[in-house]
């Protein structure tokens, strides 16, 4: 004969507690495992920081101990070949063709002016010393006083004069930008008084196998490479059996 089962009698009060005491624990065995992970991976995550931080530093020292590799590779190659070319050398053909192009000037303006003076051509040696002057007054100097050549050419030139000093100003100026080693050389340190090759040049028609008498305008020179050579007065030497000397006179 079966017996029916009765209902379920309610859990104890003291049972109950038990059961949340246990869900208690296990619920703070779960988040203490989740700070400890989570401040693992705090620890995980500053580590890798440090990490990038320190290749970056590495990486900008490489680059800096690079750049300055290549530096010092550049000034051996420079020094080893002194001929190449560099950044300071690219304006410089530009600023040679002006300072040869003032030189030019300067004669022709002092030609037109003796002319309408004195209704002739001066002397080729005059006009020689004349443009010397006027360089070394020009670019011989730290500061151009004008004066001395508004004396020397007239009053009624000095706005000739003016142009003239301002575009050496100019190049001047130029030159100084363009490199710290430039220098325009009046000296002339030929010890046999022959014109040295890529140092100087005749002056207008003067002989080039003549002896150089004096310089008439500088050489623009930086550091080892002339880029406006010497134009130089030279006297030719009397031909054999002859005491003269001679010296070709422009047409």
């Amino acid at each position: 004969m079966s017996h029916q089962q009765g209902p379920q009698q309610p859990a104890r009060p003291g049972h109950f507690e038990e059961l949340l005491a246990g869900a208690g624990r296990a619920l703070d065995e779960v988040l203490a495992r989740f700070s400890a992970n989570e401040d693992g991976l705090r620890a995980t995550r500053n580590s890798l920081y440090e990490v990038q931080r320190k290749v970056t530093d590495m990486d900008a020292r490489l680059r800096q101990l690079d750049q300055r590799f290549t530096e010092l590779l550049a000034q051996r190659y420079q020094e080893e070949h002194s001929d190449t070319l560099t950044d300071k050398d690219l304006g410089q053909p530009e600023l040679a063709d002006q300072i040869t192009t003032l030189f030019v000037d300067l004669d022709h303006e002092h030609r037109q002016a003796w002319t309408e003076h004195y209704g002739e051509q001066r002397d080729l040696e005059d006009r020689a010393k004349t443009l010397a002057f006027v360089t070394k007054q020009l670019f011989g100097l730290g500061t151009t006083d004008i004066s001395g050549l508004v004396k020397f050419y007239g009053v009624g030139r000095k706005r000739m004069i003016v142009d003239f000093e301002t575009r050496a100003r100019t190049i001047r100026e130029r030159a100084a930008s363009l490199a710290a080693d430039h220098s325009f050389v009046f000296s002339c340190e030929s010890e046999n008084r022959h014109i040295v090759k890529g140092m100087q040049k005749p002056w207008a028609t003067c002989d080039p196998d003549g002896e150089v008498e004096f310089v008439v305008t500088p050489a623009y020179i930086v550091g080892r490479r002339t880029y406006v050579p010497q134009q130089v007065f030279t006297r030719s030497l009397p031909a054999a059996g002859d005491g003269s000397a001679v010296v070709s006179q422009s047409s």
